[in-house]
């Protein structure tokens, strides 16, 4: 792998030891116990393919709140820096896609109750138990364990079947077309409309589509030192 135990986790540990004992930086957690009559939660769904794709949906349950999705391809600094393992890779794709929905929606889920669903069970598990055997994937779990202590979200994760995920639909886009269209473009957009076309069609249309410029990912500096996500804000 691409990362050693040793004296890096060390350092990495004591960065974050600083971070979390600096009162400046984390404040204390509150946690308001009275009756709400309205529901004030949000859903979150994400997905990741083996294409390098990420896809994320966010429904607000308060009256009037927005229902999004978001598309966006996995950067390429990260795809270098992390296990090239395919099974490993598609769960670090995914864990990513926990972060990214995370920071991306973070205006509409900070101080929340966020219900989040996943496909993925390594993933799910890594953000759960805030580590993993797997390195890159105890990394990305941090991340997202410290952006949810930052946004004082209130997270609960429960797994869906990829069937029953509507972010499968985003983290599958349809082939873009150039002008005019070559052959090969052509046949991997029929096979698309033939795999996908129908349940995009069921789901997407009840949703509004965010703009990929407006998604957010961790920058590599982040990745490299994640007590940033603290000291950045």
């Amino acid at each position: 792998g691409v990362f050693l135990w040793g004296e890096r986790w060390l350092d990495d540990m004591l960065d974050l030891l600083e971070v979390i004992l600096d009162p400046a930086l984390v404040r204390p957690r509150a946690v308001d116990v009275s009756a709400v009559a309205e529901r004030d939660h949000c859903i979150v769904y994400t997905d990741a393919s083996g294409a390098g794709w990420i896809g994320m949906i966010l429904i607000d349950l308060r009256s009037g709140g927005p229902r999004l999705w978001a598309s966006v391809r996995v950067p390429a600094w990260f795809t270098k820096v992390v296990s090239g393992d395919t099974m490993t890779a598609i769960s670090q794709y995914e864990l990513l896609g926990h972060l990214a929905a995370d920071l991306t929606f973070e205006h509409l889920l900070t101080g929340r109750a966020v219900y989040h669903f996943g496909d993925n069970t390594s993933a799910i598990a890594a953000v759960v138990h805030g580590t993993s055997g797997k390195p890159a994937m105890a990394r990305l779990a941090n991340m997202v364990c410290m952006v949810s202590a930052r946004n004082h979200t209130r997270k609960f994760y429960e797994y869906c079947k990829t069937h029953a995920n509507p972010s499968d639909c985003p983290s599958r886009p349809r082939p873009s077309l150039s002008s005019p269209p070559t052959p090969e473009e052509l046949l991997a957009a029929a096979d698309w409309d033939r795999k996908y076309k129908a349940d995009w069609d069921s789901v997407m249309p009840f949703l509004v589509q965010l703009p990929t410029a407006q998604v957010i990912l961790p920058t590599q500096a982040q990745w490299e030192q994640p007590s940033l996500f603290y000291k950045g804000k």
